[in-house]
């Protein structure tokens, strides 16, 4: 009878021990997977704040100069540059720089996501406007 419940004993603690690795390799992998997941969520961000400043800085000059620049503003998502006079505003050359972007009558709207704050003030820096404006 000791015999029996012996190996019962030892079958169960197998089990244990089995169920117990089991779990622990899965939560291994789940981590991996995660850090792994964050270092590409980090070098897409990276990579997207490089694509930004470049994209500020190559479209800074296509505005019609400094004195056609009403306002440069950011309000969520989007930036929205103000000018005097919209003929001035070199569009083909914005298109061909910026996917998301709409010209209204007097201003140029871009469609930036989580960077807009960073890329109005680079705007605002290059285009010589000091003052920068958020709604």
């Amino acid at each position: 009878m000791s015999y029996i419940f012996l190996v019962s004993l030892l079958s169960w603690q197998i089990a244990l021990i089995a169920v117990g690795g089991a779990l622990l390799v899965g939560l291994l992998i789940i981590l991996l997977l995660v850090i792994r997941k964050k270092r590409k969520v980090k070098a897409s961000d990276k990579q997207a704040e490089i694509k930004m400043t470049n994209s500020a800085n190559a479209i800074s000059d296509k505005f019609g100069g400094y004195s056609n620049i009403v306002s440069i503003t950011q309000r969520g998502s989007r930036v929205t540059v103000s000018v005097v006079n919209p003929d001035l505003v070199l569009k083909k050359d914005i298109v061909t720089i910026m996917d998301n972007v709409m010209f209204m009558g007097n201003k140029v709207v871009f469609v930036i996501g989580s960077h807009s704050e960073e890329f109005q003030k680079l705007l605002s820096e290059n285009n010589g406007k000091s003052s920068v404006a958020n709604r």
